[in-house]
Parts: structure tokens; sequence; C-alpha cells
């Protein structure tokens, strides 16, 4: 029966735009409560509107805030310090990362920007590469006296 109910309520919801839900909502929740559940009438008892009504009554505000932002469209830009070198961005421009998405990408779950980008320390890089030249030609001079030195 949950399932039924579900897949009602999802069906219903494509067929009737949101801001026409938030509407009825808002007018009389028991009547529009009544009004969905119409098929499922003689499976339920008169109670269950009054229960689903106090239920939905928390989310009533997070309803109507995400149906307002039902046409918008977001620009998330990103400056990423280093050279970016993981993410799910829908473009990068050199270290800017660039998402757009719409209400419908994050409604059913969340919708989560990656990024990860490497400092390179310029300064500590020469300091290694010193450190290995200076060593490899130490080790090389070592080995040309000693096998000259045995000649």
């Amino acid at each position: 029966m949950v399932e039924r109910i579900t897949t009602h309520v999802r069906n219903y919801a494509e067929r009737v735009r949101s801001k026409k839900i938030v509407i009825e909502l808002s007018e009389e929740k028991i009547e529009f409560l009544k009004k969905l559940m119409r098929p499922f009438r003689d499976d339920l008892s008169s109670e269950f509107y009054n229960i689903l009504n106090k239920a939905m009554h928390p989310y009533e505000e997070e309803l109507r805030i995400t149906t307002g932002l039902q046409d918008d469209i977001f620009h998330f830009h990103l400056t990423m310090p280093g050279l970016v070198t993981r993410s799910n961005a829908d473009t990068i421009a050199g270290d800017t990362l660039k998402w757009t998405f719409e209400l419908g990408d994050f409604a059913g779950d969340d919708y989560t920007m990656e990024a990860v980008s490497v400092i390179y320390k310029t300064k500590d890089i020469q300091r290694v590469s010193l450190f290995i030249i200076m060593f490899g030609l130490s080790f090389w001079l070592f080995l040309w006296f000693t096998i000259f030195r045995k000649t």
C-alpha cells in the first residue's frame, strides 16, 4: 500500500505544477489530501488525513521555498589555489571552476561539488632539486676518484 501511495503522489506531482500544489496546500490541506488520495479513499481511514496533515506541517515551509526556486539556475564559480587535479565542475578555465545546475539536479538528492588542487612551492622544489643534483655529483665524483685511485 505504501508503495502504491508513493507512486501515486509522485505521478500526481508530475502532472500538476508544484506552484499549484503549494497554493492548494495553503488553502485547505485536508481537502487537498482527500483530493490527492481519492484513488485510495476506500482503503484509508478518515483519521489518516488528519495524521498526514500533522506530519506534513514541518515540511510546508521547505516546500514553499523549494518551489520558489523551481525556475532558477544556479551558477557557482570557485577559484582554486595551485593546479586543479580533479573536479566534477562543468567547465574549468585556468584556476576557476564553474558549476551550473537547476533545482531538479539536487531536488531528490544532494548535489556535491568537488575539487582538488595541488600547490607547488617553487622554493622547496628548487631546494630538493639542488640537493639531488649535488648528491648525484658528489656520488659520481666519489666513484671517479675511487676508480682512478686504483689505476
